[in-house]
């Protein structure tokens, strides 16, 4: 087969579509689109339906949060924020007539609609209207809202309802350790709010979903460690005055293999000899192994296979 090219700018305009999400009764998906130029919301039944425009110019230029269904499928609910301020308000559209309306207006706040509650009744948010990120539910009749946690950290991936409406999933960090992320149960009300999960200290666990019985969920852990293949380090390391002037004397080992390098000057002494010096390089790392790696300062890059990389 002959090979052919693409001019880029025409790789950078071919449309792209984005944040499916299928409806509870599972009959359609919604999705942004922006084949007209412009990023619009779109609705197709599945499995093969051509996709219907819902939006005509109501979706911010820059979309920053993903779509959410009501359970009867008749809305959409998006994120909209005022001449790209980035602070999210949230918004509906009825998906038959197009109608839009307004759910909340909190000029200096974020906010993330989450998921609607089995009645229809309740939207639960993500808010930091009171500060922190924090967990809501909004009335969208009355457009009521109603704080159901108070964590002096950002609360993370949550608002999963429970199938008898009576409690909500949520995740964020009351650890030390600031990689920790744990998962919380709280009542619908958000008199009570406890601790269910935890892989170990330090593991990032998300509740994804409730199972039907509504007594067991599921969570995914890093607690048993994720394989890093080639993952990227940058680090930025000092030098006392004098003691390296020439960045390709660094060499940096592995036990017994060297590292390919790239090290950048960043700030050299008086007399010219380097202060502080930034390395780029990759690291293998299986799950919850750690690493001590050796800098070496009389390295001779010619005779190495991997020579630094000098950017200056």
């Amino acid at each position: 087969m002959p090979k052919s090219t693409i001019e880029l700018e025409k790789l950078l305009s071919l449309p792209s579509a984005s944040c499916p999400v299928v409806s509870h009764d599972g009959r359609r998906v919604a999705f942004y689109w922006n084949v007209t130029g412009r990023t619009e919301l779109y609705v197709a039944d599945l499995p093969d339906g051509q996709p219907v425009q819902v939006t005509h110019g109501e979706l911010p230029r820059a979309i920053r949060t993903s779509i959410v269904w009501n359970r009867a499928g008749t809305k959409l609910v998006f994120g909209k924020d005022v001449d790209g301020n980035e602070r999210n308000d949230i918004w509906w559209i009825d998906v038959e007539s197009g109608e839009v309306r307004q759910l909340t207006n909190t000029p200096t706040a974020w906010e993330i609609a989450l998921e609607f509650s089995p009645s229809d009744w309740w939207l639960s948010i993500l808010s930091s209207r009171d500060g922190y990120q924090n967990l809501y539910k909004l009335d969208v009749e009355s457009l009521d809202v109603v704080r159901l946690s108070n964590f002096a950290a950002s609360v993370f991936t949550s608002g999963q309802w429970n199938p008898d409406g009576q409690s909500l999933l949520l995740s964020t960090n009351e650890s030390k350790d600031l990689k920790n992320v744990d998962v919380y149960v709280v009542d619908a009300e958000g008199e009570e709010v406890r601790r269910i999960f935890r892989g170990r200290e330090g593991s990032r666990d998300v509740p994804l979903a409730w199972l039907p019985d509504g007594k067991r969920i599921v969570v995914t852990s890093d607690a048993s460690g994720v394989n890093r293949p080639a993952w990227p380090i940058t680090a930025g390391v000092p030098f006392p005055e004098g003691l390296l002037h020439d960045p390709d004397r660094v060499g940096l080992w592995d036990g017994d293999e060297r590292l390919p390098l790239a090290a950048r000057v960043t700030v050299r002494w008086g007399d010219g000899s380097i202060r502080w010096l930034l390395l780029d390089l990759q690291v293998h790392l299986r799950g919850n192994e750690r690493k001590r790696l050796r800098l070496q300062l009389d390295c001779e890059p010619e005779d190495v296979a991997h020579p630094v990389v000098r950017v200056d």
